[in-house]
C-alpha cells in the first residue's frame, strides 16, 4: 500500500498553506482574523475571561446564522467563550453570491439555543439566531462586537459579586479552600 513520504507531506502542506493564505488574504479573512485576535486580547488584558477556539472548517450550524440564499462561503468557525457562556462564531466571506466579510455570533449560548425552522416537503431548514457584524461595511463593527462581549462580562461579574456562597457560577464550584497559615492558633477541641 502506498503512502506519502516525509518530503511529499511537507510539499503538500506548503502548497495547501500557500493556497489558503492567498485565498483568505484576498477575501480579507486573514486581516479580519488578526483584528479579531487583537480585539479579544485587549479585552483579556483588562482581566475578563474571554477566549475563542477558531477552527478552519465551518460547523454545520453556521450556515443557518445568515439568511438563506444562493452562494455562501464560511471558511472558519469557532466557539467564543465568555465566562461559562459558549457562543457559535463564524466569518462569512460570501453571502448570496456576493463578497462580504461578516462576523456572525449566535445570539444565545449555543449549548441551549433553540432554532427557528421551516418544514417544506419533508425538509427542515433551521435558523440559528445571530448577531451580524459587517466587517467590510461598518468601520465600528469590531467595536460593537467588543461592547457585546463586555456587556456579557459585566453581567457575569454582577452574578459573581452576589454569590457569597460560591454556588451560582460553575467556576466558583471548583475553587480550592484557603490555605491555613502556620501562624494561626490551633483550635481547641
Amino acid at each position: 500500500m502506498r503512502r506519502m513520504t516525509p518530503d511529499s507531506i511537507r510539499e503538500e502542506f506548503n502548497a495547501q498553506q500557500d493556497k489558503h493564505e492567498k485565498l483568505w488574504s484576498g477575501s480579507g479573512l486573514t486581516q479580519a482574523l488578526e483584528d479579531l485576535s487583537l480585539a479579544l486580547r485587549d479585552i483579556r488584558q483588562q482581566g475578563h475571561d474571554v477566549s475563542l477556539e477558531m477552527i478552519s472548517t465551518p460547523a454545520e450550524q453556521v450556515f443557518s446564522m445568515l439568511p438563506q440564499g444562493n452562494g455562501m462561503t464560511v471558511p472558519v468557525s469557532g466557539v467564543l467563550r465568555i465566562g461559562d457562556i459558549h457562543y457559535l462564531l463564524s466569518i462569512a466571506t460570501k453571502h448570496n453570491g456576493f463578497d462580504c466579510l461578516k462576523l456572525c455570533v449566535s445570539e444565545f449560548d449555543i449549548r441551549f439555543q433553540g432554532v427557528v425552522g421551516k418544514i417544506k416537503e419533508n425538509d427542515f431548514r433551521q435558523a440559528v439566531r445571530a448577531n451580524i457584524y459587517d466587517l467590510k461595511g461598518d468601520s465600528d463593527a469590531l467595536v460593537k462586537f467588543q461592547k457585546e462581549i463586555i456587556r456579557h462580562c459585566a453581567r457575569n461579574r454582577v452574578i459573581a459579586d452576589h454569590d457569597p456562597a460560591g454556588t451560582l457560577m460553575p467556576e466558583a464550584q471548583g475553587k480550592k479552600p484557603a490555605i491555613k497559615s502556620a501562624l494561626q492558633k490551633p483550635s481547641k477541641g
